[in-house]
């Protein structure tokens, strides 16, 4: 199984590249991290956070409580953003231990490909929108750490370190 890379290695830093073949390596890709995502009881994983420069993630809203819940999402694009902004509870499996109260949009409208290539386009609400938001940033190179202020990330930092 894929081990989950943990902050403040450098990888996480690093913007991943866009995804040109879609065949078996990518879907071997996507299985593996689906396995790593529900055996770190997450809801989101993206490849920079096993090591991948690829842009795919996968993301389960009910943590595998529902069999058609799962997605992964390859080269995603944010095209649509609400206006409104909402403050909520983040972790990540990258930075065991630590929760942050992160702004992300309300809603999302996503322009995707699966892995077979085929093109999707889908809005994402709530806790699924918080989710594809906080895994597109990891393809991005940013962690939530990056989107909180001064404060709430040296507290973060420190707690995190003394775990």
């Amino acid at each position: 199984m894929l081990e989950i890379i943990e902050y403040p290695n450098s990888s996480l830093k690093q913007s991943c590249k866009l995804v040109t073949r879609f065949d078996a390596l990518l879907n071997a890709l996507a299985e593996e991290m689906t396995m790593a995502m529900y055996a770190g009881d997450g809801v989101g994983l993206a490849a920079s956070q096993v090591g991948s420069s690829q842009r795919v993630l996968v993301m389960d809203p009910t943590a595998g409580d529902s069999s058609n819940a799962l997605r992964t999402l390859v080269n995603p694009v944010i095209v649509e953003s609400s206006k409104e902004m909402v403050t909520g509870d983040e972790g990540c499996l990258s930075i065991p231990g630590v929760r942050l109260s992160v702004p992300r949009h309300a809603w999302v409208t996503v322009e995707y490909f699966d892995v077979e290539g085929k093109q999707h386009k889908e809005a994402f609400v709530d806790w699924a929108a918080k989710i594809v938001q906080h895994e597109i940033d990891h393809l991005d190179g940013i962690v939530m750490l990056d989107r909180v202020g001064p404060l709430q990330r040296h507290q973060a930092l420190k707690n995190y370190r003394s775990m």
